[in-house]
Formats: C-alpha cells, sequence, structure tokens
C-alpha cells in the first residue's frame, strides 16, 4: 500500500509482477509458451505439456486465437519415413552357394504344400457339394 506522502506527490502504486497463470494446469508461470486471445481474454499456456490437448479445449480453429505466432515460425523437424526391413527376412546371398541352394529349395517345398493345400480345399469343396 502507498503512503500518503506517495499519493501526494503523485507516485503510483507499482504491483509486483505475479507471472501468468496457465488456463490447462493452473500454475502461476514468469514465462508462457503459448499467449492467447479467446473472446478477448488473455489465456496463456505454460509449456509444451499444457499445450498437447488444445484443440479438445478450444476447437480445431485455436491458431486463429494465438497472439504469438512468431514464436513458431522456425523450422519443424523434418519427418523421413524410413522404411523398416521385414522382421523376418532371410537375405538371399548368390556368392554362398549351399546357402542359396537351401533357400531356394525351402521356398521351392513352401510352394509345393502352397499347391498342396489349394488342391485339397478344392477337393473338399467338390466333395461337400456332392453330398
Amino acid at each position: 500500500m502507498a503512503s500518503f506522502m506517495d499519493k501526494v506527490k503523485g507516485k503510483k502504486e507499482v504491483k509486483p509482477f505475479g507471472g501468468y497463470k496457465c488456463d490447462k494446469c493452473q500454475n502461476t508461470k514468469t514465462k508462457f509458451f503459448i499467449h492467447m486471445d479467446v473472446y478477448g481474454k488473455d489465456k496463456y499456456i505454460c509449456s509444451y505439456l499444457c499445450s498437447k490437448d488444445m484443440h479438445i479445449t478450444y476447437g480445431k480453429e485455436y491458431w486463429s486465437n494465438v497472439v504469438n505466432t512468431e514464436d513458431f515460425n522456425h523450422l519443424r523437424p523434418i519427418q523421413i519415413n524410413i522404411e523398416k526391413p521385414e522382421k523376418f527376412r532371410i537375405e538371399k546371398d548368390p556368392y554362398d552357394g549351399e546357402r542359396y541352394d537351401f533357400l531356394n529349395n525351402l521356398e521351392e517345398e513352401d510352394e509345393r504344400v502352397r499347391k498342396y493345400e489349394e488342391e485339397l480345399s478344392m477337393e473338399g469343396n467338390s466333395y461337400s457339394d456332392s453330398e
């Protein structure tokens, strides 16, 4: 509170800065991450963690309410889609003769089994149709 003499001299009372109150977690911080003007009221978001679900609280078009957009003009991380190799893929090396022949035999056997299973399923269907 200002004294009588301060008021006579015209000094204004200076209130200490309390900080910015986060609209999400309700904590008071000295810095803010996002400043928004929502329906004429200032709203502050204190951190990235508090800003994760802003589309739920303020709607999908909340970016139009953000005041400090110049803080977000920097480049975002570039997302590179790196194809992950198949988990159980077997590499064939034609220079390793024995292994290459073995893997080819396995593939041929898999193909023979697949054809045999198809024949059995066809025979089973024709057998069940004739009953």
